[in-house]
């Protein structure tokens, strides 16, 4: 499944936070394709995707994992989504994946 996973971090968030969170993304496999919007492509539910990503963002902070249908349209994204489309599904991360990895958190 294609998921579009969209966040808005609050005021206070700082460069580290977009980084941890953005490289989060990339363990998952994801592609950005707006500022703040990235697909995944997941055997894993909505729910478990979320419940990974809120382990980095604060309480303040938004976020929104939802299954995309293949009724869809699109304009000048940041990347190629029929290349999305096509990936295979990501193992979703768990927080031992980040025990001793800098990079992430």
């Amino acid at each position: 499944m294609v998921y579009l996973i969209s966040y808005d971090l609050s005021v206070v968030a700082t460069p580290d936070d977009y980084q941890r969170l953005e490289a989060a993304l990339k363990l998952l496999g994801g592609r950005k394709v707006l500022h703040t919007q990235w697909t995944v492509t997941s055997d894993r539910t909505a729910s478990s995707i979320e419940a990974y990503l809120q382990l980095l963002i604060g309480p303040k902070d938004r976020l929104l994992v939802a299954q995309i249908t293949p009724n869809l349209a699109r304009k000048n994204l940041l990347t190629d989504f029929h290349a999305v489309s096509q990936a295979e599904p990501q193992r979703t991360p768990t927080m031992f994946d980040y025990q001793g990895n800098d990079s992430v958190g």
